[in-house]
């Protein structure tokens, strides 16, 4: 799989009739934001926000270069991103605002690994990342401390044998965190729910 070097771009609000030109993109997100559409899209112009209803507005969320895969979520009313920068770490950020007009100061969440895709959800009130881990081939998930991701446990490896982990999908099913995922060593959908309601044990899938 190959990579751009590009950083990642917030799109919030826009006309659903719109054409809205991007440019070079290598992976985009979407979630609903006060009942409109809202886009983020890794690029090579920047990491920035534009609201393109009522009336043209960009942001920075960063300007650190960014190699794919970025995920939205609504963390506390405001819209949450976490992305990949260039091999070198894992990002969270939250707007400072429900429409992403501006943004906070970036979270890293993790430096020794790469990464490759990333899932941002909610788990017992606080934001919640399964990834993979291309470096070692590993299933991993960090969770918040706070219900708006100032601060982070350690990351945690959910499963690592074989390479495995990629694609994560988690949702929380019945107060405990989950997650599905491809296994590429035996080329199987795998299906993982964590023994508590914080992500911290995870049994074999």
């Amino acid at each position: 799989q190959s990579y751009i070097d590009a950083s990642a771009v917030f799109f919030p609000p826009f006309d659903g009739l719109s054409i809205v030109t991007l440019g070079l993109v290598s992976t985009s997100a979407t979630y609903l934001a006060e009942g409109q559409a809202c886009v983020a899209a890794v690029m090579a112009t920047g990491f920035t926000a534009r609201v393109l209803t009522p009336a043209p507005l960009e942001s920075t969320i960063d300007p650190t270069n960014a190699t794919g895969y970025c995920h939205l979520a609504m963390v506390a009313g405001h819209p949450a991103a976490v992305y990949n920068i260039s091999g070198e770490s894992l990002r969270y950020c939250r707007a400072n605002d429900p429409l992403g007009a501006s943004w906070g100061t970036p979270e890293v969440l993790d430096t020794n690994h790469i990464w490759e895709s990333s899932n941002l959800i909610i788990v017992n009130g606080n934001p919640a990342v399964s990834y993979y881990d291309s470096n070692h081939d590993d299933l991993m998930f960090i969770r918040a401390t706070d219900s708006l991701g100032t601060s982070w446990f350690p990351p945690m490896a959910v499963y690592t044998n074989g390479d495995t982990g990629r694609y994560p999908s988690m949702q929380v099913i019945g107060d405990y965190p989950a997650i599905s995922f491809k296994d590429d060593t035996r080329n199987e959908l795998y299906y993982v729910r964590s023994t508590n309601i914080i992500g911290r044990g995870w049994p074999a899938p």
